[in-house]
């Protein structure tokens, strides 16, 4: 399984555009996210031919990914010369962020960082 890391965020007016290296011209976004508790990340699916791979926003990543979650913008994933625009981001990490609030499923640790991290998301929903 092929991984990118975040390398940066940039945040423009209306879109949010996260820069990685090694993008192929095959690479879609799948419109899905999912967790690895173990890396400590947030997780994008790209769609590469007949197998993802796996764009990672690690915890050092994730004071940007709180900022996206009260400010919701178009997300673009580029490595300076192709640019995927990331459907359904923000969906996908509302509908997580609802998933792992208190849900020991995803393991202590990644829960308490996740509910400290994203606290004024969750204050929102009271």
């Amino acid at each position: 399984m092929q991984t990118l890391d975040v390398l940066a965020f940039i945040h423009e007016e209306s879109k949010w555009t996260v820069t990685t290296a090694g993008l192929e011209p095959s690479m879609t976004a799948s419109g899905r996210m999912i967790t690895d508790t173990d890396r400590m990340s947030f997780v994008y699916l790209i769609e590469a031919g007949d197998h993802y791979t796996y764009l990672h926003f690690d915890h050092k990543d994730w004071k940007a990914l709180s900022s996206i979650s009260l400010k919701p913008a178009q997300v673009f994933l580029t490595d300076g010369k192709l640019t995927i625009e990331l459907v359904n981001f923000t969906e996908e990490l509302h509908s997580l962020l609802h998933s792992i609030e208190g849900n020991d499923n995803y393991g202590n640790r990644f829960v308490e960082e996740t509910e400290t991290i994203f606290k004024e998301f969750y204050e929102t929903l009271t």
